[in-house]
């Protein structure tokens, strides 16, 4: 009797830990990240600056979904890499009539996944050749995988509930003379506004289509909330997020 109540306790045991394993495993999605670094030789810049940095994320699992999403990333990096490269490489340009020799191109992400969510978003800086600023563009990937449907804002946050203090953050980075009070809660308001990316830290929000300008004079236009920020405001399980 005391070996079947014990072979009972270890099965009990055993299953226990095999159901935490799951979840754990159930709840990350990996992440493998792919970097380039590329500088050309000086004898084939024709004086020209030029540096290409580049860390981008490939999401690891399987669907519709995921494929697409690493297949726009891989794409889209591509296509900027052989851009920048042409740039470095042109030879009739005369680099003492340029303001600027630098020809340089920054790439990065902030975000993740889980089982439940993918939220990603690609930052790129770029420094065109003779140009004043570095110009930045970000894409944002906020989805369900569940259903392989769009995350929006209002479905993760009560817009209510945030706006006020992302005001009171305007006001604090001086972003008051771009755009109003009302400007900003209409856009925060907004259908299907994807301009967000969840991190460990908590939530940013992107803000340039208020002052589509912004990027032309290299600034980054964003809120960020940390989780304490939004903990009351959440409308999904804190547990869902990457």
């Amino acid at each position: 009797m005391k070996v079947l109540f014990n072979t009972i306790l270890l099965l009990i045991i055993i299953s226990c830990n095999q159901v935490k394993s799951q979840n754990n495993n159930h709840s990350k999605q990996t992440i493998t990240v792919e970097t380039i670094y590329w500088e050309p030789e000086p004898e084939e810049a024709n004086g020209i600056n030029c540096s290409i940095s580049i860390e981008y994320p490939i999401l690891n699992g399987e669907g519709a979904l995921i494929s697409e999403i690493n297949d726009q990333i891989k794409t889209q990096i591509s296509e900027d890499v052989e851009e920048s490269k042409k740039l470095c490489s042109v030879e009739d340009i005369e680099p003492e009539d340029l303001p600027r020799r630098d020809n340089d191109l920054d790439i990065f992400f902030e975000g993740g996944s889980n089982s439940h969510i993918i939220s990603l978003v690609i930052k790129k800086y770029v420094r065109p050749l003779g140009g004043a600023y570095a110009m930045k563009f970000f894409k944002y990937y906020n989805y369900i995988l569940s259903n392989e449907s769009p995350l929006y804002l209002d479905e993760v946050v009560d817009i209510e509930k945030i706006k006020e203090l992302c005001w009171e953050r305007v006001l604090l980075r001086d972003f008051d003379n771009r755009f109003t009070q009302n400007d900003l809660y209409n856009y925060l308001s907004t259908t299907q506004n994807s301009n967000f990316v969840i991190t460990n830290e908590g939530l940013e929000i992107y803000l340039l289509p208020l002052d589509e300008d912004s990027y032309l004079l290299g600034e980054e236009l964003c809120i960020n909330l940390s989780i304490d920020d939004i903990k009351d405001a959440l409308k999904i399980d804190s547990s869902l997020l990457p």
